[in-house]
């Protein structure tokens, strides 16, 4: 089933509407996604909430990479795929997520991933997966980062999004060329977060 940028861009407008009440809602930097080419979104995950809060927030339809368990049932299913959703085996090296994300990208999409792999527990940064890496080293797809901060509730919740990273496309890149440049995405998102964190502390 193919993706519906009707249906995209109807749910988008409504949580656009709903998130600035529910949430007290603010978005920053969403500029800095650039307006056409492969682009990859890294985020942290602390929600159930975080894919429909960062897809909102961008200029641009996301196709997210989404846990497998997301499309068990038919109509879950078929939301997920019409949404641009395709899913992902969890903790394993999955090689038609991978296949799936790198023929969105060879196409200028945008393809949204959560590196971490699940949520975070306690809310803070956990260690990311390798394969916004691959991706972004097989295809030259620009990395955009970007935190979500605060709370699910009125006292607030912010999308930062950060400055691109560009890395330099490698065919076949190796494991210590994958490892060094998952710490430079996790270390983008990780300073996006402690900005935020700054602003919050100043502002108490």
């Amino acid at each position: 089933m193919r993706a519906s940028p009707v249906l995209y861009l109807l749910a988008q407008s409504f949580f656009r509407m709903l998130f600035p009440l529910c949430f007290a809602w603010k978005v920053e930097g969403a500029t800095k996604l650039p307006a056409k080419g492969p682009v990859i979104l890294c985020a942290n995950h602390r929600h159930n909430w975080d894919p429909p809060v960062v897809g909102s927030a961008s200029r641009r339809m996301v196709y997210f990479m989404a846990k497998e368990e997301l499309f068990h049932s038919f109509l879950s299913r078929t939301v997920m795929e019409l949404v641009g959703a395709f899913r992902v085996r969890r903790g394993h090296a999955d090689r038609n997520a991978l296949r799936a994300a790198t023929a969105l990208l060879r196409a200028g999409a945008v393809v949204g991933i959560f590196p971490e792999g699940s949520r975070s527990k306690d809310g803070s940064l956990g260690e990311g997966a390798g394969g916004a890496a691959i991706l972004a080293l097989k295809t030259g797809a620009r990395v955009v980062p970007v935190a979500v901060s605060g709370h699910y509730d009125r006292r607030g919740l912010t999308v930062r999004f950060g400055d691109p990273v560009a890395f330099e496309a490698v065919a076949h890149p190796d494991k210590d060329c994958v490892a060094r440049a998952t710490q430079s995405i996790m270390e983008a998102i990780r300073r996006l977060v402690r900005a935020e964190e700054t602003t919050n502390a100043t502002a108490d």
